[in-house]
C-alpha cells in the first residue's frame, strides 16, 4: 500500500543525495513526515516537534532552492509523487516557507512564555491551536504515503 517506488523517485529527482541513500530516504521522510504529525497532535513534547518539523521543512525549502538554481524541472513530490507532482517554482518555495509560519510561531510563543491551555480556563491557548494547524499540515503533505489512488479503489 506505501508508495515507496514514488517517494524515493521524488527525491532521487531532485539530485542532491547519492543514488544509494534515496530508497532509504523514500521510506524514511514520509514516515518522519506522520511521526511529527502525531507528536504535534497528541501534545508529547511539541516543542521538540515542533524543532524537528522546522528542520525538515526548511530542508524542503534550502532542496527546493537549490533545484530552482540549477535550472531543473522537478515535481516536488509534496503532495503526490506522480506525474501530477506540482513542479518546483516560486510557488513551491512560498508554499514551503508558508507552511514553516505556525512551526516558528509554535516555537516563539513557547520562548515568550504563553501559558498553557489550562491557564486560560480550559480553552485552547494560541500555541495550541497552532499545534494542531501545523500537525494536519504535515499529515496533509505526507499522504503520499498512502500511495496510488488506484491501490484504494480495488
Amino acid at each position: 500500500m506505501l508508495d515507496l517506488e514514488g517517494s524515493s523517485r521524488a527525491i532521487r529527482g531532485y539530485k542532491l543525495l547519492p543514488e544509494s541513500l534515496c530508497r532509504p530516504a523514500g521510506i524514511a521522510l514520509p514516515l518522519l513526515e506522520i511521526s511529527i504529525s502525531i507528536g504535534l497532535l497528541v501534545g508529547w513534547r511539541p516543542l521538540a516537534f515542533a524543532l524537528a518539523g522546522t528542520a525538515l521543512l526548511f530542508t524542503f525549502l534550502v532542496a527546493q532552492a537549490s533545484v530552482l538554481i540549477r535550472g531543473m524541472e522537478v515535481g516536488c513530490g509534496c503532495f503526490s509523487s506522480g506525474h501530477d507532482a506540482d513542479k518546483i517554482g516560486l510557488f513551491t518555495l512560498a508554499r514551503t516557507a508558508a507552511f514553516s509560519i505556525p512551526l516558528v510561531a509554535i516555537l516563539l510563543l513557547a520562548r515568550a512564555g504563553t501559558p498553557p491551555a489550562s491557564d486560560l480556563h480550559g480553552g485552547f491557548a494560541p500555541l495550541e491551536h497552532l499545534v494542531v494547524v501545523n500537525a494536519l499540515l504535515f499529515l496533509f503533505s505526507a499522504r503520499q504515503i498512502f500511495g496510488n489512488a488506484r491501490l484504494l479503489h480495488r
